[in-house]
């Protein structure tokens, strides 16, 4: 993680997760000891995987110009609603609208998948892992909502 975002984020949030409660009892995992060293990684191969689809997509059958226009603009947003996301979670602390925000992320991607299964399926098979995991996402964005109601 760079500097800069380590001092911006990391030991805020570090102090804001250990401040409320947390999912972690009913799903047997911690998400304040989450590996902050894996972070690079995790966010360099998820975008790294969203500019492969980018690409496939444009590569698809021909003659589905204005189905690609489309892939490509929700493609933006759930880019841009990824970006909304992060800022609202981890440096807004505003868990309701975070959990709006990657509602919608999952609505986008799940559109996403159904066009570009029409444009070329390998491109399709290639979120479904992004959207389990952002449907993973969802369920603990809502369970911090539903353990800490005074959040925001």
């Amino acid at each position: 993680m760079p500097s800069w975002a380590r001092c911006c984020f990391a030991t805020p949030l570090q102090r804001w997760a250990a401040g409320g409660r947390q999912p972690s009892s009913r799903i047997g995992i911690s998400v304040s000891r989450d590996p902050v060293s894996l972070r690079p990684i995790g966010f360099s191969g998820r975008y790294g995987h969203c500019s492969t689809r980018s690409w496939q997509s444009r590569r698809g059958k021909s003659g589905l110009h204005r189905l690609r226009r489309k892939a490509l603009l929700l493609f933006l947003v759930q880019l841009l609603l990824n970006l909304l996301w992060t800022w609202l979670f981890f440096h807004e602390h505003d868990i309701p609208n975070a959990l709006i925000d990657i509602f919608l992320l999952w609505i986008a991607i799940g559109s996403e998948i159904v066009i570009f299964w029409r444009l070329q399926p390998s491109t399709a098979w290639l979120m479904t892992p992004y959207w389990a995991w952002v449907s993973f996402a969802v369920f603990l964005n809502f369970e911090y909502w539903r353990l800490n109601p005074d959040s925001n």
